[in-house]
């Protein structure tokens, strides 16, 4: 198994995001990204029902309207629903207006208002003040 730290630097470069969770509890927070798709989504929620185990999905907005029974399974098993952007566009190459329509034509879509994970984590600087106008 291979386990990723986020580099130290970024809590330094964005500093109004939520990087770790002082608790005394032991917990484990899983997160899957880029559905619902047929297959791969209906695998984790079976797999998470067997355990009793609740999760994060990043959801794409495309994926979301291609799949919306798919996407309800995800929410009526009580999971927690983020923002992946519409198209799953790269924070480095694209306008900071245009990535802001994409967030926000996935935001839409979404029931919670609260999360966001940028595909392939690229955002820059610039781009992210601008998601925070959305109405949360």
């Amino acid at each position: 198994m291979r386990f990723f730290r986020t580099p130290s630097i970024l809590p330094w470069i964005y500093p109004t995001l939520l990087w770790r969770v002082n608790t005394s509890h032991k917990d484990i927070y899983l997160t899957f990204d880029d559905g619902p798709v047929p297959g791969p989504t209906e695998f984790v929620l079976e797999s998470l029902k067997s355990f009793a185990v609740k999760a994060t999905f990043f959801c794409i907005g495309d994926n979301i309207r291609k799949y919306p029974e798919i996407f309800a399974k995800v929410i009526h098993a009580g999971h927690s629903i983020g923002n992946h952007t519409y198209n799953h566009l790269s924070g480095w190459r694209y306008s900071p207006s245009d990535y802001q329509e994409n967030i926000r034509s996935c935001q839409e879509l979404l029931p919670s208002k609260r999360l966001f994970r940028p595909p392939f984590g690229r955002i820059k600087d610039r781009r992210f003040p601008c998601y925070t106008t959305i109405k949360l």
